[in-house]
């Protein structure tokens, strides 16, 4: 990849976490995933320069997961699964944690004093938490050599909590 100075073109990866209120209604037939606070999660993955996914996934209160895949994904259109509850409560864990509350808004060639050095052609992620303990949104340009590794656990942690790797082909890279 080449280090470059200009930004990127707006491809990218977006993950929207919001907080629902406690009284969100729970189908009857569900189980809640975790006993941790409600929130529902929206990650929006685009594509880079190569092979890198394409997809949306939400996952909502009650461990419901929506996937659709646009690009180098295994299954693309609309697909339906449920998180993994383990990982679901460990997401929740590191989102309540004090050090994600020190993460700033913007990791991406357009903010130098965070991004530092870039390479061009990488994805991006644009994460929105909605609500306490921690309301805020944070864009990372995945080609940023100043982000914290701590964005791209988080990335993780939501792909993870809803195993995505089930709809997203192997060959593709993220």
């Amino acid at each position: 990849m080449d280090v470059a100075s200009t930004p990127p073109p707006t491809t990218g990866i977006t993950a929207v976490l919001v907080r629902t209120p406690s009284t969100e209604s729970v189908p009857s037939d569900t189980t809640p995933a975790s006993s941790g606070p409600a929130f529902d999660v929206t990650m929006h993955r685009s594509g880079c320069f190569g092979r890198c996914p394409s997809y949306s996934v939400t996952i909502l209160a009650d461990g419901a997961v929506a996937f659709s895949g646009e690009r180098f994904v295994g299954a693309t259109g609309p697909q339906k699964g449920q998180a993994d509850p383990s990982k679901l409560k460990a997401l929740q864990a590191l989102l309540a944690d004090p050090a994600f509350a020190n993460l700033s808004g913007e990791y991406t060639p357009a903010n130098p004093k965070n991004c530092g050095r870039w390479a061009t052609d990488a994805a991006s992620v644009s994460i929105t938490i909605g609500s306490a303990p921690f309301p805020r949104t944070i864009s990372h340009y995945l080609g940023c050599e100043g982000a914290p590794a701590g964005l791209r656990v988080l990335e993780k942690a939501i792909d993870d909590a809803a195993a995505v790797s089930r709809w997203i082909n192997s060959e593709s890279s993220q």
